[in-house]
């Protein structure tokens, strides 16, 4: 298809099709231009930046670390500044369309969010039985699952 489409422009145009393409390309308004999403790119970068940072950083230092707790509220923060800058875009071409999350391909991802969330707590339950000692840690892991 793209083929056929590049080698359209080998073809010999009719004056009458060429006069119809000009006409018609005359009366339609442009589109307004529109600019990469800079300030949503930034956002986006601190967002998913921190929350990394947070749970690297969880490990080493409590929940009420200085460093912690600074780190989560930047990722909630920008968190919110994407969400108004994408929910309004002003000129600029957005960088996640947020209608998409309306449609199938929203609700694939939100079951794909409690997917991670699901496995990370499993995960999570793993980790504290295999400092148990006392008793076959496989054992245990699969009690808790089923």
């Amino acid at each position: 298809m793209l083929i056929a489409r590049g080698l359209k422009q080998y073809q010999p145009i009719l004056k009458e099709e060429e006069e119809w393409q000009r006409d018609e390309s005359e009366n339609e308004p442009k589109p307004p231009k529109l600019w990469f999403d800079f300030p949503g790119a930034i956002a986006l970068a601190i967002w998913i930046s921190s929350l990394l940072a947070v749970i690297d950083l969880q490990n080493q230092h409590s929940w009420g670390h200085p460093l912690v707790l600074s780190l989560t509220i930047l990722g909630v923060l920008s968190f919110l500044l994407f969400l108004a800058l994408e929910t309004f875009p002003g000129n600029r071409e957005l960088l996640i369309p947020l209608r998409l999350l309306k449609t199938e391909i929203g609700a694939f991802c939100v079951a794909q969010v409690s997917r991670v969330f699901q496995q990370v707590s499993l995960y999570n339950k793993f980790l504290k039985l295999q400092r148990r000692e006392t008793v076959s840690t496989l054992r245990i892991f699969l009690e808790h699952i089923y």
